[in-house]
């Protein structure tokens, strides 16, 4: 006898005689293999999902993502609503990659003064070869800006992907974009997944219930509201603040783990193990909460990370569409780094590239994960693992 029987048995105080009176389904394994006795399912489960190459892969490129932003958040010198350096405008607005070292750059009258003053002041070069004027009052010079930049600001100044129009460090914003996407997304998820579960147990246990009939009709009110339109709404009235927009998302996003939550639920409910529970006076929240939920928490998991991949797609399409408007202020959001560096492509296509190259990869390796741990609790696919 396993020790989840024995631990069973001890709760509701059953004897050998009692056990003799139940006759257990044939079915009765395979049923559990579909939800699962949780300290079984957890280690198969974690089994299978490191048996799953790209599971692994998007696992491992999902914590390198992580720590890399996390890294570059504490360690950046610059801030996130702040230009690089307090110089010239000219020089850090919509400035390109630190890379490209020295090239042509259009410059005024003044901006072409203090550097020739920097310049004769330090005793560096710092603009190379000649200065032609192309119109009264504007010049092209060949000088390296980083290197201008660091002489007027008299410190270092070097940005791995260059600057939007406000003078930002577009890679530190890009990295603590993706942080506030991902801790968004999980506040999002979690608020859905608390709800969907409680919800979606408690209605599948009560299937054909009126309780039941009356929330799937609710359910099915939510999912035909434009939400769009309510968005709009909402945003323009209380601006785009964060708490608004968890609001919102989770008003959305919580007949997703509902539904899923029931369906699990249906399921397992006339288990044998279920209706032992029920025959030794476990009241309807106990059988419930304390014998349905455990063994489908894993299927549950998967659901819960497709969440997060909804929230950060939901969130990076609303700023990317202009719902939620860029300014010097601007929390770092990676839809509105790639809305507002659309205008930077024609002369640093790296600073619409990065940003947008990191949401796809962050989208790819939460897909992934979700997808892995969905196979690694699907019997049929994990038997052939």
């Amino acid at each position: 006898m396993s020790n989840s029987s024995q631990e069973f048995n001890t709760k509701y105080r059953l004897t050998q005689q009692d056990l003799r009176l139940l006759k257990v389904s044939p079915n009765h394994f395979n049923s559990f293999q579909i939800t699962g006795k949780v300290s079984e399912l957890w280690k198969d489960t974690i089994k299978n999902f490191f048996k799953t190459p790209l599971a692994l892969i998007a696992t491992i490129v999902f914590i390198l993502l992580l720590l890399t932003a996390i890294f570059t958040a504490a360690f950046s010198p610059f801030k996130t609503t702040e230009a690089i350096a307090g110089v010239d405008s000219e020089l850090v607005f919509s400035q390109k990659p630190g890379s490209w070292g020295i090239f042509e750059n259009n410059i005024s009258a003044d901006l072409l003064n203090k550097i020739l003053k920097a310049q004769a002041d330090a005793n560096v070069q710092l603009i190379h070869g000649s200065v032609e004027e192309i119109v009264p009052g504007r010049y092209l010079a060949h000088f390296n800006p980083y290197e201008v930049i660091s002489v007027l600001s008299q410190k270092q100044i070097f940005s791995i992907v260059g600057t939007d129009e406000f003078g930002r460090d577009i890679w530190l914003r890009t990295w603590v974009g993706t942080l506030n996407a991902l801790g968004i997304s999980v506040i999002i998820a979690v608020i859905e997944t608390i709800i969907g579960v409680a919800l979606g147990t408690y209605l599948g246990y009560h299937i054909g219930k009126w309780i039941d009939n009356i929330f799937l009709r609710v359910i099915d009110v939510f999912n035909s509201i434009p939400w769009i339109v309510i968005f709009v709404i909402f945003i323009g009235i209380f601006g785009p603040k964060t708490i608004v927009i968890i609001i919102l998302l989770t008003a959305t996003g919580w007949t997703g783990p509902t539904y899923l939550a029931r369906s699990y639920t249906i399921i397992i409910k006339d288990e044998e193990y279920i209706q032992a529970a029920k025959a030794v006076g476990a009241s309807k929240l106990r059988q419930i909460y304390s014998h349905i939920l455990p063994n489908i928490l894993g299927k549950l998991l998967s659901g819960f990370v497709s969440r997060l991949l909804s929230a950060i797609s939901i969130i990076a399409g609303l700023a990317f569409l202009g719902f939620l408007k860029e300014n010097l202020n601007s929390p770092a959001n990676l839809g509105l780094i790639i809305n507002s560096s659309r205008q930077l492509a024609d002369s640093n296509i790296w600073a619409l590239l990065f940003p947008s190259f990191i949401l796809v990869i962050l989208a790819l390796s939460t897909r992934f994960i979700a997808n892995g741990i969905h196979d690694a609790l699907d019997p049929r696919i994990g038997g052939r693992k």
